[in-house]
C-alpha cells in the first residue's frame, strides 16, 4: 500500500497534510486538485512559489499526489490513507511529548479537497481520532455537508471575490456549521467581502500576517507555530480574513 506523507508546520507539531500536484507546466497546484481553485487564489498562490523555491517540497506534494490520485473515488481506501498518516502523526506527539491540547492536525496547507469520496475520508478520520482537533480551509464549497457537524473537525469556506455567490449559498444551506475566511488582496478588500455576509462576524486580521503572532513561537528548545499558538481557526472561535499584501 502507498504512504501518504505529512509536512511539519513550523513550529510545535501542527500536522499538515498536501495532496496537490506540482507541475507548473501542466496545471498549478490548486487547478489540478481542487475544482474549486478561484483566478484569485491561482494568482497569489504560495504554495506554488514554495514548490519552486524548495525542490523537497515539490517532491514531498507531487509524491503525496501519486499516492492518491489512483483513489481520488474509493473514500474507503482513501481512509485507509489518512488512517495512517495520522496514527504516524500521533505517534509522534506522544513521542515528542506533545501536551493534548495541542494535538491539532491541518488539512491542506497546499492544494484542496480533490473529490467528495476524499472529504468522506475526512470525515471519518475525524471520528476515528477524537483526540485530534481537526481543520482546513477550502474552496471546495460542493463537499462541504460531508465534513460538517463535529466538534473536532473546523471547516472554513476561503471566500474572495471570484467565488462570493456560491459561498453565500454554501453559507445559507450550512449556516454557522461552516466558517468564513474572508480572502482579498487588501485588508479593506476582505472587509468589503465580509460585508456580503452581514449576519456573520467579519472576524479579525490573521494575527500571523499582522505580526501580532511571530510564525513560530519559541520556548527554549520547543518551537509552537502561529496557528497552534492562536487557536482561532483551529477550534473556530471566529471568522477570519487573510491579506495577499500586508
Amino acid at each position: 500500500m502507498v504512504t501518504v506523507k505529512s509536512a511539519l508546520a513550523s513550529g510545535r507539531k501542527a500536522r499538515l497534510l498536501t495532496v496537490a500536484r506540482s507541475e507548473s507546466k501542466t496545471l498549478s497546484v490548486c487547478q489540478q486538485s481542487s475544482a474549486g481553485a478561484t483566478d484569485w487564489c491561482k494568482d497569489i498562490c504560495y504554495a506554488l512559489a514554495l514548490q519552486k523555491g524548495f525542490p523537497n517540497v515539490k517532491n514531498l506534494v507531487d509524491q503525496n499526489w501519486d499516492a492518491i490520485e489512483p483513489y481520488l473515488n474509493d473514500s474507503d481506501t482513501l481512509t485507509i490513507l489518512l488512517h495512517g498518516l495520522v496514527s504516524q502523526v500521533k505517534v509522534q506527539l506522544i513521542k515528542d511529548e506533545v501536551p493534548a491540547d495541542d494535538w491539532v492536525f491541518r488539512h491542506f496547507w497546499d492544494g484542496d479537497i480533490p473529490s467528495a469520496s476524499f472529504a468522506t475520508a475526512i470525515r471519518r478520520v475525524a471520528v476515528s481520532f477524537p483526540d485530534i482537533q481537526f481543520w482546513l480551509y477550502t474552496r471546495t464549497f460542493n463537499v462541504t455537508h460531508r465534513l460538517t457537524g463535529l466538534s473536532n473537525l473546523m471547516v472554513y469556506l476561503s471566500v474572495d471575490k471570484d467565488n462570493i455567490t456560491s459561498a453565500i449559498k454554501t453559507e445559507l444551506a450550512h449556516g454557522e456549521k461552516v466558517m468564513l475566511a474572508f480572502c482579498a488582496d487588501t485588508w479593506d478588500q476582505t472587509e468589503q467581502i465580509a460585508a456580503k455576509f452581514p449576519h456573520r462576524r467579519k472576524g479579525p486580521k490573521c494575527p500571523e500576517l499582522t505580526g501580532k503572532i511571530p510564525l513560530v513561537v519559541w520556548d527554549g528548545k520547543q518551537g509552537k507555530g502561529a496557528c497552534v499558538e492562536c487557536g482561532m481557526c483551529i477550534y473556530g472561535r471566529n471568522n477570519v480574513r487573510f491579506a495577499s499584501s500586508r
